[in-house]
């Protein structure tokens, strides 16, 4: 009964994101649907059905933000998981059941392992104080060529050699820290 009654004051919530917030969802996803067998639509639609069925308290946007950012870390993560232990458990599969499609057909891509996903949603947490180097990440990552992240993101070549110089700094930093 008082589940809801808490289903408009979440709604609520939901809608009182900022355009900003939504769009660092949708990238997070992005980025989190990587070696997963779920969509970046899918992990969002989980992230807001884990929201509305929550037994949180519904206190202001930065609580609702972070935990659907959780919420989408999560779904990710049992995913792998639950994908990893199918695999240690009943071993790789080469030929399809019974009126299943081909497997053949839905075989990841073998030059992205799960291992460099891990690292770059490291990496990409890291990076959490600077969104432009994780919306540029996001971008390479999906296989974007200079011109395509220029026109994408309205930035001049100097503003993208910037990020870029950032980010390479970034990375030599965490690495002598250990991070990555």
């Amino acid at each position: 009964m008082e589940r809801t009654a808490a289903q408009p004051a979440r709604a609520d919530a939901l809608r009182a994101l900022t355009d900003e917030q939504r769009i660092k969802l949708e990238v997070d996803a992005r980025l989190r649907a990587r070696g997963t067998s779920f969509d970046f639509e899918d992990l969002l639609q989980g992230a807001y059905e884990r929201w509305m069925t929550s037994d949180k308290p519904v206190t202001g946007t930065a609580e609702t933000y972070g935990f659907l950012r959780g919420a989408i870390r999560s779904i990710a993560s049992n995913e792998r998981r639950h994908a990893a232990t199918i695999r240690r458990v009943h071993g790789e599969r080469f030929t399809a059941a019974e009126g299943d499609p081909d497997p053949a057909e839905n075989v990841a891509d073998p030059t992205a392992s799960q291992e460099d996903s891990l690292v770059l949603n490291q990496f990409y947490d890291l990076c959490a104080n600077d969104p432009e180097i994780q919306t540029l990440l996001m971008l390479l990552d999906e296989g974007a060529e200079r011109a395509e992240v220029l026109q994408e993101l309205g930035w001049d070549v100097t503003k993208y050699e910037t990020v870029q110089k950032r980010k390479r700094k970034m990375v030599a930093r965490l690495i002598n820290e250990g991070k990555i």
